[in-house]
């Protein structure tokens, strides 16, 4: 039988705050022939946690030589708590850890993931076109949401004029922390759109993440939010500038969006600011008609940084992007958006 092997997490809070089910990611290496990737399990202070390998590297006979392990766990205020990764170079231990409250199910053309909170259905399979066809031709990754009483709404479309020889999507990851979903549509161009989709363990947020290598402001992924959650109301808290709807400073003000203009409206931005009354790094919709309110958001705003202001090795690498500071935060939003039918 082979032996049992250890590592420590330590964790520690400093900041005085009380974090709940949060996602915790850790690098872990390992020494050589000694764990089989199966063989993984967690030890939190009240017994077994659910965890998940990824980004693993294998060595030539199949053993993980590293790889990041996630975990959700709770870390009240100025607290510690200490974690024990045990392995092994013989497969199984992984079955003492618990399920969670993800699910998959791959219909084929849909693909479903959900947790006991929320879910997305995704496009799935694979199609490849002996002749180019237009974006509108293509069905839009995401096909709808499951709102929190688990009803679904909403949908998706491509959008912009480059042609699409095909699209892909896979299962990048299972659980029982996360699932990642892909979906890929292959361009005439040869630069593809990949957009990745993530739902975690008893998490009220779906992560979105897209590539390009190239920068089409004029070709990209349309997310319809109103499709069965009508008359939605924004919420918008003013700043230091008098915005459109006359709101200043740490005003609050609740947007009918049937009332609005077609076009831009508010947009979503990749860092705060404190001047400008029409963007916000998270910002929320209600619909009198249900009792779901949809949180629009970047993910992690503090830690986002200027990939190329000031420079000029980047600059030579991204010579699309903006220059100047202000430029390049209006470059990185996405507008939240009304159209006119």
């Amino acid at each position: 039988m082979a032996s049992k092997n250890t590592k420590k997490i330590h964790l520690a809070e400093r900041i005085n705050r009380n974090w709940k089910r949060e996602l915790l990611t850790y690098p872990l290496r390992f020494e050589a022939g000694q764990c089989h990737p199966s063989s993984i399990c967690l030890i939190g202070p009240n017994g077994p946690l659910a965890c998940q390998l990824s980004d693993v590297v294998y060595d030539e006979n199949g053993f993980a030589k590293s790889a990041m392990l996630s975990f959700l766990t709770d870390l009240s205020p100025l607290s510690e708590k200490t974690f024990t990764v045990e392995y092994s170079s013989s497969p199984g231990m992984k079955s003492r850890c618990p399920d969670t409250d993800l699910a998959v199910r791959n219909a084929g053309d849909m693909i479903e993931i959900v947790n006991d909170v929320t879910g997305v259905r995704v496009v799935g399979g694979e199609a490849h076109f002996s002749e180019p066809l237009s974006s509108t031709e293509m069905p839009g990754p995401v096909m709808a949401l499951r709102a929190s009483d688990s009803s679904w709404f909403g949908s998706s479309a491509l959008y912009g004029s480059r042609k699409v020889t095909g699209y892909r999507s896979e299962i990048e990851a299972a659980g029982p922390v996360f699932v990642k979903i892909s979906v890929t549509y292959c361009m005439e161009d040869g630069d593809d759109i990949a957009l990745r989709l993530t739902l975690v363990a008893e998490t009220e947020a779906v992560f979105f993440e897209s590539d390009s290598a190239k920068h089409h402001p004029d070709d990209g992924i349309f997310i319809n939010l109103s499709d069965d959650y009508e008359s939605p109301i924004l919420s918008v808290i003013g700043e230091y500038e008098r915005n459109k709807w006359g709101l200043e400073q740490d005003d609050i003000g609740h947007i009918d969006l049937l009332g609005e203009s077609a076009g831009d409206i508010y947009w979503l931005v990749p860092w705060e600011d404190w001047f400008d009354g029409t963007t916000r790094t998270v910002f929320s919709l209600r619909s009198p008609n249900s009792d779901t309110v949809l949180s629009i958001g970047s993910i992690d705003p503090a830690a986002w940084n200027d990939v190329a202001w000031g420079r000029d090795e980047e600059r030579h690498r991204f010579p699309f992007v903006p220059s100047s500071h202000w430029d390049l935060r209006l470059f990185k939003a996405m507008p939240l958006a009304k159209t006119s039918s």
